[in-house]
């Protein structure tokens, strides 16, 4: 039977029987309520939905339960202490819910086989010992929770953690140096008050977000030092900080970059001639910042470039005419190779509020799959068939 649900009250959630459901029930799927025995469920996903009531105490007596689910719904209260009954749970999602008050050691300390908890998106404050090391964890996620406002010790002791996701979580510190020796696939730490210089990362860092804070100083320390280990960082973001000296002329140490924000710092110069080498860049940042003198016909060779905003810079000279040349197309993976793949079309161009001048290039009617093109606030004039194309 197909059953469509806009809201699942409490009493559903009895103390004799628990509604095994999949994550999303708009997705027309056939639903079956069981009646398992509590002492042996092992799986229980009943996120996206709209489940509107407590955090339900019984599930501490599913002491076989490894897997649950109970994100992306309208669960509010405290979280009770039943939860560290649930000792087997390898995988625990509660995260944007209204949940309030702490996420303490008294939840967690049975829980030694827990391996990724997400949290994030609740009203909860994070209440963990600096010397706490029941569970190691793999991925953990508390995003818009209060984990301040001095950076969480107690991270220290995690030496398996991969994946951390903090951002919003008022913090206001400096990040400590040990943080940066631990091999962290993703760190989002962005929307706190850190400050200090960027920090050395990590070769093993393949996304980090430390957008929103108050750091300072150049970003050459950080980009511009040479490992003997090629660095994997796809996602570089530390858009809004305080950052400020040139850009750095070092890019051909970062060639796995897919995104780069860099917008709303104090950053000057010219962009360098080592932004070629960023041949997987699909999207670029640069904008609110100091910047000037030409586009560099360098950047033509990134023709992944899907996103390109360089507005409210100092921009000068004409709209280079090979901008309009950023049309998909296949590429090999190196020359030979029968491997090849279809690079993105420029859908955004952002040059607006610089001092660019002369006649908008023709070539930008070419675009096929172009969605926002701001040109406003320079000094351009245009033909009539580019301003009735455009």
């Amino acid at each position: 039977m197909l059953i469509e649900w806009m809201e699942i009250k409490c009493a559903l959630l009895s103390e004799e029987q628990l509604l095994i459901l999949l994550s999303s029930l708009n997705c027309g799927q056939s639903l079956t309520s069981l009646n398992p025995s509590r002492k042996s469920l092992q799986f229980l996903s009943l996120g996206g939905n709209q489940l509107s009531c407590s955090f339900p105490n019984t599930l501490g007596e599913c002491k076989s339960l490894e897997y649950l689910n109970l994100g992306m719904n309208r669960l509010s209260g405290l979280i009770p202490i039943s939860l560290e009954g649930i000792s087997s749970l390898s995988y625990l999602n509660i995260r944007e819910n209204l949940f309030k008050g702490s996420l303490s050691t008294k939840h967690l300390a049975n829980l030694t086989s827990l391996k990724r908890l997400h949290a994030s998106s609740n009203l909860l404050t994070v209440q963990v010992s600096s010397n706490w090391t029941p569970l190691q964890l793999r991925l953990l996620n508390l995003g818009s929770c209060f984990v301040g406002p001095q950076f969480p010790a107690w991270l220290q002791t995690q030496k398996y953690l991969k994946d951390l996701y903090m951002p919003n979580a008022g913090i206001s510190s400096v990040i400590p140096a040990w943080f940066w020796t631990r091999s962290y696939s993703t760190a989002d730490l962005g929307s706190n008050n850190f400050t200090g210089p960027l920090p050395q990362i990590s070769s093993d860092m393949e996304e980090l977000d430390l957008s929103n804070n108050m750091f300072y100083e150049s970003l050459s320390p950080m980009l511009c030092r040479r490992t003997k280990e090629e660095n994997f960082v796809g996602y570089l973001d530390v858009s809004r900080n305080l950052l400020s000296g040139e850009l750095p002329d070092c890019w051909m140490y970062w060639r796995e970059l897919a995104m780069l924000k860099l917008g709303n710092n104090n950053l000057t110069g010219e962009i360098p001639g080592s932004m070629s080498s960023l041949i997987w860049l699909s999207s670029l940042h640069l904008r609110s910042n100091h910047l000037y003198g030409d586009v560099p016909v360098s950047l033509k060779i990134c023709s992944n470039l899907a996103v390109q905003d360089l507005s409210d810079n100092e921009f000068t000279g004409s709209i280079p005419a090979w901008m309009g040349n950023f049309n998909g197309k296949f590429i090999e993976f190196s020359p030979g190779s029968d491997e090849t793949t279809h690079t993105p079309d420029l859908m955004v161009l952002l040059l607006h509020s610089n001092k660019f001048n002369g006649i908008i290039p023709l070539e930008l009617c070419h675009l096929h799959s172009l969605k926002i093109l701001d040109l406003r606030n320079n000094n351009l004039s245009g033909t009539r068939e580019a301003r009735t194309r455009l």
